[in-house]
């Protein structure tokens, strides 16, 4: 069996994080720079981060810590964490395209590094086979390339309610119960959208493993772990919530049941609600072939277990495997789906690691580390990068037509747009009203002001829009490049759209941006005079 003994100093564990994290960063970053995501202008949901940590860096240069407090005060954002990991990215290493990726490849270097404080008595061979694997998964690579706040929230909630339920004498671990309420706690700042789900997932894993204690009658005990729990959660995520819970609750209200509703809630047939976030585009982005190989190193791991005759462990495997499809469920059985889901699939990576630093604790050397071996071979075999599992190999001309479209249009709207409101009819994916402000930031631009009512299918407000602007940005009917299920995404409404603006009389006759690669093209309307402060149909 693998000596226990040997226990490697911290340093060494950071230093070998370090370098599978930088490793396998410059692999996927390389790659999608030139053949994916990163190769394409920065579009949803990551350039509103982006744009969002830029606007607060911008009033830091200007205002200092005091305005960045007011500022803070007035609104916090929407993904505190994501805004704050932009915030750092962009003020260390200006405005890049792959900024968003770097930021996150130090942000995973912790992950790697808690990974190996888990594995710190496997050899050094036996835990860099193993983190590699964790890296080569479909996970990972979506997390480092992707800058938005899902995947690391995710993360958060699954290693801190994981740890919870693998705690031994819980209800009397004080230690164990601080460190669960700070983990609730970072979850509740990762993505405040989901904090529902996140309490209720942490409020599971503390039921789960509080069973025992409960068949003992020991319920003082288990207030008293609960409240330090939640406690401790609610003190770490007041500083955000106190300022923010009010809008938070709204958003959720109207995605969910309210007036976007009709955009983001679909019923799926029960087939496809099974298998959304197991074989189905979020199951396929985030877990990809590890859900047919998880199940397999949970079994080997439970059947090590049994060998071993470690009843204790044994229970804590099973309350591990409850909370995971817990996390399916809780996840699968809501209409309203998409990333939010990821806490799932973030639970069933961080088990299925743990399993396998079980197995490969159990075995002797030489087997241990022929384990370790077969694991990142198979995560090899699985491997994809991380654009082309959802999407398509992207060339470099494809890549160079998406910025020339956004370069045109800066030097059509130009940089005179002081005190000047610019329209957006709809939303495209590479040439939106976000991508373009990022755009104007990498060139060091005046920011103008942006009308996007992309979410309303009510005509008459787009009419009143069009009174109030001073550039419109319209896309032909023919343009492929939007997003498809905004209501105002549709051939017919583009067309409509055009036409009132060209009826209108305000504006002179646009000028066309061609799409050369997809067709259609972006049209770019621009005021006769000057606008009235007081516009009226």
């Amino acid at each position: 069996m693998t000596d226990r003994s040997v226990q490697r100093s911290s340093g060494s564990l950071w230093l070998q994080g370090a370098i599978v994290t930088a490793f396998f960063s410059a692999l996927m970053i390389r790659q999608s720079l030139q053949h994916g995501r990163l190769a394409l202008p920065p579009t949803f949901d990551d350039v509103s981060y982006l744009n969002q940590g830029g606007y607060y860096l911008s009033i830091f240069d200007t205002q200092g810590f005091t305005g960045l407090f007011d500022t803070y005060l007035a609104g916090p954002p929407h993904a505190p964490i994501s805004t704050g990991a932009a915030f750092a990215g962009l003020a260390l290493f200006g405005v890049h395209d792959w900024i968003g990726a770097v930021t996150n490849a130090v942000i995973l270097l912790f992950f790697s590094r808690l990974f190996l404080t888990v594995a710190r008595d496997l050899t050094i061979a036996q835990s860099t086979l193993l983190l590699s694997a964790l890296w080569c998964g479909p996970y990972i690579g979506m997390t480092l390339i992707w800058f938005r706040p899902d995947m690391l929230a995710a993360l958060l909630v699954a290693i801190g309610t994981v740890y919870i339920v693998t705690r031994t004498d819980w209800v009397a671990n004080r230690r164990a119960q601080i460190i669960g309420g700070i983990f609730c706690g970072l979850s509740l700042w990762g993505k405040p959208t989901i904090f529902p789900l996140t309490l209720a997932l942490y409020g599971i894993a503390v039921l789960l493993i509080s069973l025992t204690a409960a068949f003992k009658r020991e319920y003082k005990a288990i207030l008293y772990s609960a409240i330090v729990v939640f406690g401790l959660a609610i003190t770490i995520s007041l500083p955000y919530y106190a300022f923010s819970l009010d809008s938070v609750v709204s958003y959720i209200y109207a995605v969910v049941l309210g007036s976007q509703a009709d955009i983001w809630v679909h019923p799926l047939p029960l087939a496809e609600t099974l298998n959304f976030y197991l074989t189905g585009y979020y199951g396929k982005i985030s877990i990809g072939w590890w859900v047919y190989g998880a199940p397999v190193v949970a079994l080997l791991a439970f059947i090590v277990l049994w060998i071993g005759a470690d009843i204790t462990a044994l229970r804590r495997a099973l309350l591990v495997v409850a909370l995971v499809l817990i996390a399916y469920v809780a996840v699968t059985i809501p209409t309203f789906k998409g990333p939010h889901g990821f806490p799932f699939a973030a639970a069933l990576l961080v088990s299925t690691a743990l399993a396998a630093t079980v197995i490969a604790r159990s075995l002797p050397r030489i087997y241990s580390t022929a384990f370790c071996a077969l694991v990142l071979a198979v995560s090899l075999w699985q491997f994809q990068w991380e654009f082309t599992m959802s999407h398509a190999y992207v060339t470099t001309a494809q890549a160079n037509t998406r910025h020339a479209l956004v370069d045109k249009m800066t030097e059509i709207i130009g940089d005179n747009v002081d005190d000047q409101t610019i329209l957006f009819s709809t939303s495209s994916n590479y040439s939106n009203f976000l991508t373009l402000e990022f755009n104007y930031r990498q060139k060091g631009l005046p920011l103008p002001r942006w009308t996007v009512p992309q979410l309303s299918a009510d005509f008459d407000e787009h009419e009143r829009e069009i009174q109030k602007a001073d550039i419109v940005v319209a896309y032909t009917p023919d343009f492929t490049d939007v997003i498809p299920n905004l209501p105002t995404a549709s051939a017919a409404f583009r067309r409509r759209f055009v036409d009132a603006v060209k009826q209108s009389g305000l504006f002179s006759d646009p000028a066309l941006i061609p799409d050369a690669a997809f067709g259609g093209g972006i049209l770019i309307f621009k005021r006769i005079g000057v606008r009235s402060p007081n516009p009226t149909i």
